[in-house]
């Protein structure tokens, strides 16, 4: 007769052949190759830092990866309090964000509205990029809070000021 154990006893019934043996929890992790530690994990954390592994058991925290539970936001070197989703921010560097596609791909931005995809920026290489407004409406362009160029969904391009250079 075989009956569950009334206790956590660690001890597991496999077959070895022809014979039945008991095996300690870490017997059967080694046995299956998951490694014979105990299962514990060590390190320490900080309250509302995110935690990361540093190696096989141990976990530790870094005071430029933050997260806002509140608000589900994390930051990147952006304080103990994220203000967005994703609030990235660097103090010492201004190569703070990189993108990149498949080689020979067209690495791009999308914006959504919900689930409707509403804007595009798209590397389409030699160094050019588009500026797509998927759906009816302008691209706005502005400097010092004011508009200073529209190009409308009909094509007309409106300039601040009325004055146009052509080379």
């Amino acid at each position: 007769t075989i009956a569950n154990a009334t206790s956590d006893t660690d001890k597991f019934l496999v077959s070895d052949g022809r014979t039945i043996k008991y095996r300690t929890g870490a017997e059967v992790r080694s046995d299956i190759g998951a490694g014979t530690g105990d299962g514990t994990v060590t390190g320490t954390g900080s309250s509302a830092r995110v935690a990361f592994w540093n190696g096989y058991s141990n976990i530790t925290s870094d005071s430029v990866f933050y997260w806002n539970r509140n608000n589900n936001y994390l930051g990147i070197r952006a304080g103990s309090s994220p203000q967005s989703t994703l609030h990235v921010k660097s103090t010492t560097v201004d190569n703070i964000v990189r993108i990149v596609g498949a080689s020979g791909g067209k690495p791009q931005i999308n914006i959504y509205e919900g689930t409707n995809n509403v804007g595009r920026i798209t590397c389409t290489g030699a160094g050019s990029f588009d500026f797509s407004n998927l759906i009816s409406g302008n691209i706005n362009f502005f400097t010092g809070g004011s508009t200073s160029m529209t190009i409308a969904s009909n094509g007309t391009v409106n300039i601040a000021g009325g004055s146009l250079t052509l080379d």
